[in-house]
């Protein structure tokens, strides 16, 4: 089992979202797993003896637009430590001729049970990511602190709701990771990107003004509801794998960033194609993409920006290769649930008492996983 720390990671993409340092580079080329057909190498074995491969504990059977999700983000199931999620695609079937309309032609041979097996094909996401944190708390070096036993345990309460909440903190950062990573896949790929501003063909119109352009703003919203009518349809074009695949309007997380969902609101109003948007049930606004500032150095300097909150600047892995993707003023994107996602979700919380120094320290345990699977649709839009 490839078991990755990744706390360092982790504590990077939260310095950027919290806005604490400014937008640079992050390296998720190993953050997230594209999907592996076999499991033969051996970073796919138990780490103590070497040999053993983790029980197959979840298995995905995908045709058409399958497979109810529970939540409306990308966290779909919470899987056990140690397992994989397996995913099997059916590919539809070809149609071929009606030999009994041919019987008694001169070319006609007889065929009895012929064997036309499935296309089936087989990916595995694997990999899971750990961190943890840690609160030692101590018996009695706070007692004359405090006037009351109540007030000393207060104190006590928000250290454990502390630790508690920095996991779900650090959840939603894992998250984003995933995300960002998809994003940048596919803007890397440059097939399914959606470049607004030169599809509107207006001349010199910058994208903090094509903002209060109430004309570029209806015809963004036209195109982002053209293309998720178009993705309900089976079709070999908004994934990068060429599956023939569809998703339906109840199955496709929606992201756009808030600087354009404000805008929208603002410059357009009760726009219909805006109120079946926010009906999606995997519909989500994004406040900022990677990080809240892009120029800052040390301390702050500058307030976010449309450009800050829609920029993306990430590391991927392609195969053997990996590619730097920076890329401003992503306004939204498209996926199919099962595009991005994140499974093998375990949290847990340990204690370890030493009676002898009067302290207890504690320990809680996050493993994650998280998947992205080119063969599934997936769109951006970006303004420029």
């Amino acid at each position: 089992m490839d078991v990755k720390q990744v706390y360092a990671l982790m504590n990077l993409a939260k310095s950027q979202i919290t806005g604490a340092e400014k937008i640079d580079v992050i390296d998720a080329s190993s953050f997230v797993s594209f999907g592996d057909a076999v499991l033969g190498n051996s970073a796919n074995r138990d780490n103590f003896l070497g040999i053993i491969a983790p029980e197959i504990a979840k298995t995905v059977v995908r045709t058409l637009d399958t497979f109810d999700i529970a939540y409306r983000n990308i966290m779909v199931d919470g899987f056990t430590f140690g397992t994989f999620l397996r995913k099997l695609t059916v590919r539809l079937l070809p149609a071929h001729e009606t030999e009994s309309w041919n019987v008694g032609s001169q070319d006609f041979v007889p065929t009895n049970f012929k064997i036309d097996k499935p296309d089936v094909t087989q990916k595995l996401f694997t990999g899971i990511k750990t961190f943890e944190f840690d609160l030692t708390i101590p018996d009695n070096l706070f007692r004359g602190s405090f006037r009351s036993a109540e007030d000393m345990g207060a104190l006590i309460t928000a250290m454990t709701d502390a630790l508690i909440t920095s996991v779900k903190l650090y959840v939603n950062y894992a998250n984003r990771l995933a995300v960002n990573t998809a994003i940048a896949r596919v803007i890397d790929d440059g097939k399914r990107v959606v470049h607004v501003l030169t599809e509107y063909g207006q001349a010199g119109l910058t994208p903090e003004q094509a903002l209060r352009d109430s004309g570029l703003l209806a015809f963004t919203g036209t195109k982002i509801d053209e293309h998720i009518a178009y993705m309900r349809e089976p079709s070999v074009l908004y994934n990068e794998e060429k599956e023939l695949r569809a998703t339906s309007r109840d199955n496709m997380h929606v992201f756009l960033n808030r600087a354009f969902t404000s805008a929208t609101k603002r410059y357009l109003q009760a726009n219909t194609y805006w109120k079946d948007l926010v009906e999606l049930p995997l519909f989500e606004e994004v406040v900022a993409w990677q990080g809240l500032v892009t120029e800052a150095e040390g301390e702050l300097q500058t307030l976010p920006t449309f450009k800050n909150t829609s920029t993306i600047d990430m590391t991927i892995k392609k195969g053997d290769t990996t590619t730097t993707v920076n890329q401003s003023y992503i306004i939204g994107a498209l996926f199919d649930r099962q595009h991005v996602f994140t499974t093998l979700y375990d949290n847990r919380m340990h204690t370890d008492r030493n009676n002898r120094n009067e302290y207890t320290n504690y320990t809680n345990i996050v493993d994650i996983g998280h998947g992205v699977d080119p063969s599934e649709n997936a769109l951006v839009f970006v303004l420029d």
